[in-house]
């Protein structure tokens, strides 16, 4: 996720991390080990892993400009071929 983040975020791509499964001092952590440079949504209570169905990490979503999934469950090079057929 982070190289199709870098390539893509001047173009209009955002990227949400969505926290879920474990206690939230290990957030800031997590995000420096990892580099993670784009928000993170704290999912204490599962509220939206139930509204997504994400019931496993990690679970890449892509969503439109309108809202709408485009595609789910992304892996690998998948991740970057759908956001470059979809970003304008």
């Amino acid at each position: 996720m982070a190289k199709a983040y870098e390539k893509y975020k001047d173009k209009g791509q955002e990227v949400l991390g969505l926290f879920v499964w474990d206690q939230l001092k290990n957030l800031g952590k997590a995000v420096k080990d990892l580099k993670i440079t784009w928000p993170q949504l704290i999912d204490s209570n599962g509220v939206a892993c139930g509204l997504y169905g994400v019931s496993g990490i990690p679970h890449i979503i892509l969503f439109g400009p309108d809202g709408t999934i485009i595609a789910r469950s992304l892996r690998g090079e998948r991740i970057e071929q759908e956001i470059a057929e979809h970003i304008r």
